[in-house]
């Protein structure tokens, strides 16, 4: 599923780092409330790269290694 949505990702790189810098010059130029909403923005871009990476991690500890399982034997 990471290798089908990379056109996502792009996209999402792309909106950090634009988000990133109008954030960076609406500071500059003193308008504090865009620059904070820019700022979010951009965390939420970086959000979508981060999740699926996180997502993995987490199903690979509750899911176990891969191999076989014995999920559908009767133990005694």
């Amino acid at each position: 599923m990471y290798r089908d949505l990379w056109r996502v990702h792009v996209v999402a790189v792309l909106g950090f780092l634009a988000a990133l810098g109008a954030a960076i010059e609406a500071g500059r130029q003193g308008d504090d409330i865009k620059a904070s909403l820019l700022v979010l923005a951009a965390l939420a871009c970086l959000g979508i790269l981060v999740a699926p990476l996180w997502l993995r991690r987490w199903a690979k500890r509750h899911n176990g290694p891969p191999g076989r399982h014995e999920s559908g034997r009767v133990k005694d």
